[in-house]
């Protein structure tokens, strides 16, 4: 169910089984509560393969979980799903992930190193903001736009994504083209583009 371990501040580790299809949420005098909100302890998880989804606070509040292996067949990271998870440090996203919420990663103050899988359809506004110590991006994604959708102008419309603390960029040999904005206000200082960039 919903919001099952919310608030489980002495849960330190659990395994979940491949049975489990879906992390729902709960509602608790009308606050939408995450799956594993405010779990403090919580230092590691296995996610079982059958999610194709990490709904929206899943993990907000999870200060003590420092790696977490998404596994393949994740498709969309909900909004706010990792915010405040100030111990996680590496973040290897599947290569089935498409869509990043806002907020996802707000917060996540350890976060030193990001791997941007291929697929990737959309970062959304605010995705890694507060991320004061990501300075490695892995750049994989082929045709990613950054920001949310606005239908009115039928374009994206970019608030910022990422803290400004990004110091080096590496850009995978199959991407084409590099969003708009990618880049801008960080502190760059290494940036490696292959031959396979066409814009």
């Amino acid at each position: 169910g919903g919001g099952l371990f919310s608030g489980c501040t002495s849960l330190k580790a659990i395994k979940l089984p491949d049975s489990i299809t879906s992390l729902g949420h709960g509602f608790r005098q009308c606050k939408l509560y995450g799956f594993f909100e405010n779990c403090s302890s919580l230092e590691s998880i296995k996610l079982p393969l059958s999610l194709s989804v990490i709904e929206d606070k899943t993990f907000w509040g999870c200060k003590s979980l420092s790696a977490i292996d998404i596994p393949e067949g994740i498709r969309s990271i909900g909004y706010n799903a990792f915010q405040g998870c100030s111990s996680l440090i590496n973040l290897n996203l599947p290569n089935s992930l498409e869509d990043i919420k806002p907020r996802a990663f707000l917060g996540c103050s350890s976060l030193s190193t990001v791997h941007i899988p291929t697929k990737l359809k959309r970062i959304c506004d605010e995705a890694f903001l507060d991320c004061p110590s990501l300075k490695t991006l892995y750049w994989n994604a082929t045709n990613c736009a950054l920001g949310d959708y606005d239908e009115k102008s039928n374009l994206y419309r970019y608030r910022d994504i990422f803290s400004s603390a990004i110091e080096r960029i590496i850009f995978g040999n199959s991407v084409e083209n590099i969003p708009n904005n990618l880049c801008r206000n960080q502190r760059i200082y290494s940036v490696g583009i292959p031959n396979s960039v066409k814009r």
